[in-house]
Order: structure tokens, then sequence, then C-alpha cells
């Protein structure tokens, strides 16, 4: 049985999407940078955002 994996990422660009094509079949592959805050407890206990900066290829 076939199956797939969905991923939904939110959050801002930080770069502008560059587009290439690759291969000899001519595929094309967006390369892209996201940031994100995520929500976790500092060393006093307290909730606080930090900064996630991720590098997608699509």
């Amino acid at each position: 049985m076939a199956s797939f994996n969905r991923v939904i990422l939110m959050g801002n660009l930080t770069r502008d999407p560059d587009i290439r094509t690759v291969g000899t079949a001519g595929m094309k592959v967006a390369r892209l940078g996201m940031a994100m805050n995520e929500r976790r407890r500092d060393r006093n206990g307290q909730m606080q955002e930090f900064p996630v900066f991720i590098d997608v290829d699509a």
C-alpha cells in the first residue's frame, strides 16, 4: 500500500525563492529560506520565543 508524509511549515521567507532546472529531465527545484519562532521554557521556567531558521529544497 502506498503512503505519503505531509509536512506543513508556517513562517516567514528569509530570502527570495531560487528556482533551478536540474538533471537531463529538466526537473525544477526551488530553494528558499524560512524563519519561524519556537516557544519553549528558559532556565527560569518562563515561556520564551526563539528564532528557528530552515533551508527548504522543494
